[in-house]
């Protein structure tokens, strides 16, 4: 997922009763100048702005009312997705760790773990790119909510795939392993990359012809053109060069800080 552009952005402000901080109405005002709202056709729209006859405290408590429904809604709204997310998480260290139990007595591939390192990199991504939603969405569609368990759907098939999920048996070879389920892994994760394209556009309002997508649609092509050739050696550089584009990538489309 990729940040928002600057017109959307919108400084981040928040309400923790329980920790009894607010924020004073001039800031709330200066929040809500630049906050999205509204849905226009799926895409976002400016918000409508607070009544200027309404005194100005009632028009930071409306502020406030409309940015705790935002919060509240999007906390709901991303139960699921972060539950899947979670255990693709969880599944593919579970399955790096037995793989590395598995160094004694069967014969390891590093190829698979590198794959199975770009998966992890875009979980992270995901789950740090998320946060600024409630800013630009205030209320939600299935669809968008279809859109984000896609996502996490994707990425968890992925993670449950790249590497086997017990330790391999005496013998056994994690390439063939991986030549057996790893390359539906791949699909995944391409499918996964072309998803984000999809909600960037449709949530973010980044467009198709961007270099965030340009981007992206790289992350796309690379597990494709891995599946396409046969050879081990240019598997071998594939990999490699999907390893640091991912990481490339998923740092040049995430916020820097909220």
């Amino acid at each position: 997922m990729t940040p928002a552009p600057a017109r959307h952005r919108v400084e981040s402000w928040h309400f923790d009763l329980k920790r009894g901080l607010q924020f004073s109405e001039s800031q709330l005002a200066q929040s809500i100048a630049g906050s999205v709202a509204c849905r226009g056709s799926g895409r976002r729209s400016p918000s409508p702005e607070v009544d200027a006859n309404l005194p100005s405290g009632h028009s930071a408590r409306v502020v406030a009312t409309q940015a705790g429904a935002a919060v509240n809604s999007f906390r709901w709204i991303w139960i699921a997705p972060s539950i899947i997310l979670g255990l693709g998480l969880t599944r593919l260290l579970s399955a790096v760790v037995a793989a590395f139990r598995s160094r004694g007595h069967a014969t390891l591939d590093w190829v698979p773990f590198g794959w199975a390192g770009c998966i992890f990199v875009w979980q992270v991504q995901y789950l740090w790119a998320v946060i600024e939603l409630p800013n630009l969405v205030q209320t939600w569609t299935l669809l968008e909510f279809l859109m984000l368990l896609g996502l996490s759907l994707l990425l968890f098939v992925a993670a449950a795939l790249v590497l086997p999920p017990t330790e391999l048996a005496p013998g056994e070879s994690l390439t063939e392993s991986f030549r057996r389920d790893g390359r539906w892994a791949l699909l995944c994760l391409s499918g996964w990359a072309c998803n984000a394209i999809v909600v960037n556009w449709y949530l973010f309002d980044i467009a198709l012809l961007s270099h965030p997508t340009a981007l992206l649609t790289v992350e796309a092509a690379l597990p494709l053109a891995f599946l396409a050739i046969p050879s081990r050696r240019a598997r071998e550089g594939i990999t490699l060069l999907g390893v640091a584009t991912t990481l490339w990538v998923a740092w040049a489309l995430s916020p820097k800080s909220y």
